[in-house]
């Protein structure tokens, strides 16, 4: 979806937001359900998981900009290499922070 609104026209942030954007519901019900198999109350998980989501998004989109202006890459390169701490950092509070106490993992 990133690359879709780059395409478009849409510069780095407003690319970068509509992609993550598209896919937060889709993130917490694929994580809550799929890989962390969470039994637990879904409106105070989902206010952690908004909270842990923003953390890692805006990790990212330091990343991108950081490596588009200080660095000169690609801004089509940027976007793919801020994935790598928004994954990390995501996946690590959903599993620790958000998930934790009513996993069945």
């Amino acid at each position: 979806m990133i690359y879709l609104a780059k395409w478009f026209g849409a510069g780095d942030v407003v690319a970068n937001i509509f992609g993550y954007s598209c896919g937060l519901l889709l993130n917490f019900k694929l994580n809550s359900k799929w890989t962390f198999r969470y039994q637990g109350r879904l409106l105070p998980a989902f206010v952690k998981f908004a909270i842990v989501i923003i953390i890692a998004w805006v990790c990212n989109i330091v990343i991108v900009l950081t490596s588009i202006s200080k660095f000169g890459v690609n801004p089509w390169i940027a976007q793919a290499t801020g994935v790598i701490p928004y994954a990390v950092i995501s996946y690590l509070g959903l599993k620790y922070l958000v998930f934790k106490n009513h996993s069945k993992l």
